[in-house]
């Protein structure tokens, strides 16, 4: 017996939003390492102790790109459902 899964695609608004943003994402997160691990060469610890908010910033600016998606996606269904009314 076959199952039907039912896998959600974002919208169009949404899909867009990921596509901007998570490349420049990416490449903040490039940037970081990058740079960490130069630091590193010279001391240790001072480059975690530098570095370690910077990794904070990289997780709260996935999580901020990733909400806004929803967001974006959210916005839109509901301008479709006020289209078909």
């Amino acid at each position: 017996m076959k199952r039907n899964r039912l896998i959600y695609i974002p919208g169009r608004s949404a899909l867009l939003f990921l596509r901007l943003a998570l490349p420049l994402v990416v490449l903040e997160g490039i940037a970081i390492l990058i740079s960490y691990l130069i630091d590193r060469q010279k001391d240790i610890l001072l480059a975690f102790d530098t570095w370690s908010g910077a990794i904070y910033d990289y997780l709260a600016a996935i999580l901020v790109a990733v909400l806004l998606a929803i967001v974006a996606d959210a916005v839109e269904m509901e301008q479709k459902k006020r289209n078909k009314d």
